[in-house]
């Protein structure tokens, strides 16, 4: 079994505070889409959360390599995200009413954060659904690449899932008339 931090996800959430230091990250060539809140009226020193989502999955260490190249004014703290609307009521305290209730308007963006539909999009999800698909003749190997041409690299893998859902579809049977 793979060690967790060879795992590559999408969706981060971090706590810095230093402004210049969230600036930095969600100017990140590699970060398409981000959300944050400034989170002056805690209890803790002032920080910012912030949600940010790779054009490509990152191992759960890329910040300790970005750490590398970029010197950090104070700490900032990196974890995956597993559900991005639940990120969101976390960001707000909606969870946590004992805290101060932040407001939607105070969630600064670069695209529609309240699109639930939008946040609850799992890349898996979709490459499973193609990849049955395929094994179904409803979509070809190329149109799966054209939806998906980074995972050209990955392909081994994707095989590996298509040959397992092959054989649970088809009974192991390869020749379809």
């Amino acid at each position: 079994m793979a060690k967790k931090e060879n795992y590559h996800y999408s969706n981060y959430s971090l706590v810095v505070y230093d402004k210049s230091d969230l600036e930095y990250i969600i100017k990140l060539k590699t970060v398409d889409k981000y959300a944050y809140i400034y989170h002056d009226k805690d209890e803790s020193e002032p920080h910012y959360h912030v949600y940010i989502h790779f054009t490509s999955r990152r191992r759960l260490k890329w910040l300790e390599h970005e750490k590398l190249t970029h010197t950090f004014k104070q700490n900032v703290m990196c974890e995956r995200v597993i559900d991005v609307n639940q990120l969101f009521l976390y960001f707000l305290h909606r969870n946590n009413p004992e805290k101060y209730q932040y407001h939607v308007k105070d969630i600064i963006s670069n695209y529609n954060f309240l699109d639930t539909n939008e946040n609850a999009k799992d890349d898996n999800a979709d490459i499973l659904e193609c990849i049955i698909a395929i094994v179904e003749r409803k979509l070809t190997w190329a149109e799966f690449l054209k939806r998906y041409p980074k995972l050209i690299f990955s392909m081994s893998n994707i095989k590996r899932a298509y040959d397992v859902l092959f054989n649970e579809y088809y009974g192991g049977i390869r020749e379809i008339h």
